[in-house]
């Protein structure tokens, strides 16, 4: 937990939300803050639970709440912290429930659209209409030039523009180049 909290200070986080399965005899939803936690905080957890809240209770589940609790990560972290308890693993129900994948990706879904919500920003996750690269991602103005030439060059085939690349990837590319350049031995 210490690590956690850690790197969550370190690195500037704008949110820490810690995401669990309870356990202890009861079933459903509950959402948690610190209970010095300020406004903004709250405002966040109030609007995640609400998302959240409502996928279990499309289910049948009971909403526990939005409560508070004196926990470490809710402590010890300097931004707003969220913890969430997704039903409990313990009653064969609320596990049945988290056992579905549909399921997951549902509760993933409101918890992403409900930190979009909270911070302003647009939960809909499709790309612009008018980009004109593969997956519709735009690609950064300074990274177009180097783009096309390495598309023509065929020293990269221009997908996936803004995951990162790994070291076989990279090899691949500079092997690609020095076949270009008679420079591979």
């Amino acid at each position: 937990m210490a690590e956690r909290v850690g790197t969550a200070n370190s690195t500037g986080a704008a949110l820490f939300l810690s995401v669990h399965v309870n356990a202890g005899g009861g079933s459903g939803f509950e959402s948690f803050v610190h209970p010095s936690a300020d406004s903004r905080t709250r405002l966040i957890r109030s609007t995640v639970h609400r998302k959240v809240a409502a996928v279990f209770a499309e289910a049948g589940f009971s909403d526990r709440g939005e409560k508070q609790a004196d926990l470490y990560v809710l402590r010890r972290t300097r931004m707003p912290a969220v913890l969430l308890e997704y039903g409990f693993i313990d009653r064969p129900r609320d596990a049945a429930f988290l056992a579905d994948a549909e399921t997951r990706d549902r509760l993933a879904r409101a918890t992403a659209d409900g930190v979009a919500e909270a911070f302003g920003l647009s939960a809909d996750p499709s790309p612009p209409a008018d980009s004109g690269f593969p997956d519709g991602l735009d690609l950064t103005e300074w990274a177009k030039d180097a783009r096309d030439w390495a598309v023509r060059s065929g020293v990269s085939d221009g997908e996936r523009p803004k995951d990162p690349a790994t070291r076989e990837e990279v090899w691949v590319m500079l092997h690609r180049l020095a076949q270009k350049t008679g420079a591979s031995g």
